[in-house]
């Protein structure tokens, strides 16, 4: 059975279906114009700031079995949804910033992972999106396929 292409869900979801897209896409997260364009934000920064903060981190350094852990590596702030072709600079510029923080929590999170008490293998993916088994089905069996059977010695 082949799953279908999120982008035919996405199809289905805004034609078969009659439902509005939220504003900010799927994701919700502005106000706008009955497009879909984002014309603000509906979370004050403060308050996402705050949200973030309260987030607690994983403590990897418990985990005594084996772990895969895939990552999706964004290649550059282009590859971000509205950063591929953005000719304002303001834009360009929150791109910029996003990619930055991105690569860093990603470089955080994968030095976690490492501290764990057991064996723990890394594969990065450059290019894929957050679905990677989506975006790159062949890359995470070719991870997971020597991983599972690793398990068994």
């Amino acid at each position: 059975m082949r799953l279908e292409p999120l982008c035919a869900f996405d199809l289905h979801y805004t034609s078969d279906f009659h439902l509005t897209r939220p504003y900010g896409n799927e994701s919700g997260t502005g106000w706008g114009v009955g497009d879909g364009r984002v014309t603000g934000e509906r979370t004050p920064p403060a308050v996402q700031q705050q949200i973030l903060a309260g987030m607690t981190r994983v403590d990897y350094s418990t985990i005594r079995v084996p772990i895969l852990a895939v990552y999706a590596t964004p290649v550059s702030p282009e590859s971000f949804h509205g950063c591929g072709s953005a000719a304002d600079s303001a834009v360009r510029q929150a791109c910029q910033e996003l990619f930055d923080w991105t690569s860093k929590r990603l470089e955080d999170s994968k030095k976690l992972v490492r501290s764990a008490q057991s064996r723990a293998q890394i594969v990065e993916l450059s290019g894929a999106n957050t679905f990677v088994f989506l975006s790159n089905p062949t890359d995470v069996g070719r991870a997971l396929v020597p991983f599972v059977e690793g398990l068994a010695r």
